[in-house]
């Protein structure tokens, strides 16, 4: 009985432990992102030194592809555990898992089928386009292994050990891709590179939070979780279809060289979302939590708000009066036609940052179709 009580209170702390557990979770993640943004600028310098933006062009549309068949595969079951006010029980646990794993292999095999198909829309693909797809479609299931595991986690806001998977996870990527670029490899190191990243990532979620799921469909237990979880999938979607005009239409009527320009500057110029995306990633679970405290959920969401905007506009600032120098000094003139994409995409995150802060609170509180 108190084994049971207290991985209760583990997986559902109560509130005074949840302010707590998330301050801690915003230190934490600030320094992670320290070091991961420190890891991730770097390696991107290095790849856009080896690689060429034709090959970022590739990687962008064959990434874009993959998300496309992704979201049908996703109904917003992690989503739905995350937002639950009581602790999650073992059947909508083992339940979720199962479902995910299921719709990962259904939507890898549709993938394989018909990744073929990128050719027509993306006419200048390399003939290794449709394998590379199909490669990057393992990554679909390696992610459905590491999501359950991950999501319990960040329910009970242990972001310590999330962070520090993070961090090996940005790690091995970038150590892969750069390796293989250095080789050559193009747009493949880039591909395998994330492939490497997902099996790793399936290992260390489960012996971060090792749990051992049954294989089973609880129809009763997973419904309230749909209830929720499909009105925040399609949250998600429309972001999805707003990002989906860069690849397809630059992709197919400008060519895959003008997708990378425009994919890089888009990369370059979202940096400080990666700040936006902590307090998010932070809030949800948060928010969840304190969805009865009027007062304390607008006092969180407050803060939230005003430390994301002086990240955001210190980044807008110094992309308006160095972007020129940046690119010459560090990526090289190779990526200069993109200066006048990065200021746009600047611009346009100077406003654009709140839109997942307040996504988070939204689905914290069950009012995505609001």
């Amino acid at each position: 009985m108190n084994e049971q009580t207290n991985n209760r209170a583990e997986t559902d702390p109560q509130p005074p432990l949840l302010r707590r557990r998330a301050n801690i979770a915003l230190a934490v993640l600030a320094g992670r992102t320290v070091v991961l943004q420190l890891t991730t600028l770097a390696g991107q310098v290095a790849l856009a030194r080896y690689l060429e933006p034709h090959d970022f062009g590739v990687y962008a549309v064959i990434r874009f592809a993959l998300s496309f068949f992704a979201f049908f595969g996703d109904v917003g079951l992690g989503g739905g555990l995350v937002q639950k006010k009581e602790a999650p029980t073992e059947a909508e646990i083992s339940s979720v898992f199962t479902l995910q794993v299921l719709l990962s292999l259904g939507i890898v095999t549709v993938v394989w089928l018909g990744a073929g198909l990128v050719d027509h829309v993306w006419t200048d693909l390399p003939t290794s386009g449709p394998w590379l797809l199909r490669i990057l479609a393992l990554d679909l299931f390696l992610t459905a292994l590491r999501t359950l595991p991950s999501i319990l986690m960040e329910r009970s806001l242990q972001f310590v050990k999330l962070a520090g998977l993070d961090v090996v996870l940005g790690l091995a990527f970038y150590v892969t891709a750069i390796t293989l670029a250095r080789q050559h490899f193009g747009s493949n190191a880039l591909v395998i590179a994330v492939v490497v990243q997902g099996a790793l990532g399936a290992v260390l979620a489960f012996a971060l939070h090792p749990f051992r799921p049954r294989l089973m469909i609880d129809r009763v237990a997973l419904r309230p979780l749909v209830k929720f979880g499909i009105p925040f999938q399609l949250f998600q979607i429309v972001g999805f279809l707003n990002g989906a005009v860069t690849p397809i239409y630059a992709g197919a009527a400008l060519g895959v060289r003008s997708l990378g320009f425009i994919n890089w500057a888009q990369d370059t110029a979202y940096f400080p979302l990666k700040a936006v995306e902590i307090v998010g990633r932070v809030g949800f679970p948060l928010y969840s939590r304190l969805q009865s405290d009027a007062r304390a959920l607008g006092e969180s969401f407050g803060r939230a708000v005003h430390l994301c905007a002086i990240a955001t506009a210190f980044f807008v600032g110094l992309a308006f009066s160095m972007g020129a120098n940046i690119i010459h000094v560090v990526f090289t003139d190779k990526w200069m036609p993109a200066l006048p994409l990065l200021y746009i995409y600047a611009g346009a995150i100077s406003i654009g940052f709140y839109t997942p802060v307040m996504g988070a609170a939204l689905n914290a509180t069950g009012r995505q179709s609001t």
